[in-house]
């Protein structure tokens, strides 16, 4: 139902190594990666969530730019946020999960911006926005300007004057919802 508010949580489920999420409203469950409904009813609508912005940042970073930031927490000291949940999973090439159709032509853990148009997508290694502030590209016959901006994030901008949000991800996760995806060659 658009228009609805809801919570997002986690159902314990994965596809394709990538998160399942439920909603609290009507149970529906959400595939991470696409956004789109996979079960219930808001599949049936063929509903899929708007996305948002995220980028990521270093606590310092992050409240040196929003100083009134407060960090939930059920008691102080509890979890400690300096020590990353998932040892060397990041670093390595191991993948806890299946992945149906493992594509390997990058190393499956590399980061990349993943950009979908109509039914074609392409995805960009993240460790060229290093090098590159301005990338002009297209995809699906569209002319696009990817842009590094200062907080690292990426804005994409389409020669009709639409911006899209790229999704940051490992190579597996997008290659495994986006099979037949171009990869930006420099």
């Amino acid at each position: 139902m658009y228009g609805v508010v809801t919570e997002l949580d986690v159902s314990g489920l994965l596809h394709n190594s990538d998160l399942v999420m439920y909603d609290r409203y009507e149970g529906s469950l959400w595939q991470q990666v696409t956004g789109e409904a996979i079960v219930g009813p808001a599949a049936q609508r063929y509903e899929q969530l708007e996305q948002i912005p995220i980028i990521t940042t270093s606590w310092s970073a992050w409240k040196s730019q929003y100083p009134e930031t407060e960090v939930l927490a059920r008691e102080p000291g509890v979890r400690g946020y300096e020590m990353y949940p998932y040892g060397t999973y990041e670093e390595n090439d191991e993948i806890y999960f299946g992945v149906e159709g493992l594509d390997t032509s990058l190393q499956i853990k590399t980061e990349v911006y993943g950009i979908g148009l109509g039914d074609a997508s392409k995805a960009y290694p993240a460790s060229i926005s290093d090098d590159i502030e301005t990338i002009s590209d297209s995809v699906n016959g569209e002319q696009l300007i990817l842009t590094r901006n200062n907080d690292s994030s990426i804005t994409v901008i389409f020669s009709s004057g639409e911006d899209i949000i790229p999704i940051r991800l490992f190579w597996f996760a997008w290659a495994a919802f986006h099979p037949d995806t171009e990869m930006y060659q420099k």
